[in-house]
């Protein structure tokens, strides 16, 4: 595993880890192809935006800079701890939930938007169709979703539930 990888993924507070990345690591920057997508996001009058898997909350920030309503969920406490603390010096808010089962049970049907960014990465999981169930039940009818996969990423969103 990369020193990164250990790093994103080490328990605890993410300040005492945070000093040991390089500067110039992307994972504290929104990827171009999230940030192109507020276009269209503002021409289908989106306003509830998930960040699923959100690691160190660089998209859900990038949202809630642009005045979404922005929940982020992630598996790694410390990533939550991280990004609560980024919100919180920015003066933003996020509303922040660990990645559970009966957490995302919780917040069917409630967003217009789900990002999934590198989702294998996210969420542990190697299951495509159980993860794409999971996303499809976080979006109310008509939502999409932007996903990708590490390596992989995706150009557009899709509709993934009607």
């Amino acid at each position: 595993m990369s020193v990164e990888y250990d790093l994103l993924t080490r328990s605890g507070d993410p300040d005492t880890y945070w000093p040991e990345f390089p500067t110039t690591i992307h994972w504290v920057t929104p990827e171009p192809d999230v940030r192109e997508s507020i276009p269209m996001l503002r021409s289908r009058s989106v306003r509830r935006v998930l960040d699923f898997g959100c690691t160190l909350g660089r998209h859900a920030l990038f949202f809630a800079m642009h005045g979404y309503e922005v929940s982020a969920c992630d598996s790694n406490p410390a990533n939550l701890a991280f990004t609560e603390q980024a919100a919180r010096r920015q003066g933003i808010s996020i509303n922040l939930w660990e990645l559970t089962t009966e957490a995302i049970d919780q917040h069917r049907c409630r967003y217009d938007y789900v990002l999934g960014w590198q989702l294998f990465d996210s969420t542990g999981s190697h299951d495509l169709s159980g993860s794409l169930s999971k996303l499809g039940g976080l979006l109310r009818p008509g939502g999409m979703a932007q996903l990708s996969l590490p390596e992989q990423p995706t150009r557009m969103p899709f509709h993934i539930a009607a």
